[in-house]
């Protein structure tokens, strides 16, 4: 199961706000993620200025719990998000969060420089699909 999130209306964000606190909102943010998807069985996959990916059941299998996994782990996000309080610098983080399961992905290791973990397929596709057409939560 792969789950994707952004940050809504980032770049107008971006456009609103100093480089540092840019850097502010991010680490915030990916602080609060890093310690939720620690109570689950997920593998961090990579973030992409401000899209975090994640997945379940991959590269450990762990049978059918990867839909269980990153479902729970996207309620807990999404009530967790609303602590994050930048309303001094008048921002409100939204996020859109796409996640798919059941179809086919590829992982493995690519790169000699600076290797990375990536995944492919139809599976990470859909999910990214439904992360940049969804509403925007929080």
């Amino acid at each position: 199961t792969i789950y994707f999130s952004d940050i809504v209306d980032f770049n107008e964000i971006v456009m609103n706000c100093s480089p540092i606190k840019i850097i502010d909102i991010l680490n915030s943010l990916y602080n609060l993620l890093d310690t939720i998807i620690d109570c689950y069985d997920v593998y961090k996959v990579e973030t992409i200025g401000s899209v975090y990916m994640v997945v379940s059941g991959v590269p450990v299998r762990n049978g059918q719990r990867h839909v269980f996994e990153v479902a729970n782990m996207c309620l807990d996000i999404l009530q967790k998000i609303k602590e994050l309080d930048f309303e001094r610098d008048h921002v409100k983080i939204k996020l859109k969060i796409g996640i798919n399961t059941g179809c086919s992905c590829v992982a493995g290791i690519v790169g000699n420089k600076m290797p990375r973990y990536c995944l492919f397929g139809d599976s990470i596709n859909t999910a990214s699909r439904m992360q940049s057409t969804g509403a925007g939560t929080f």
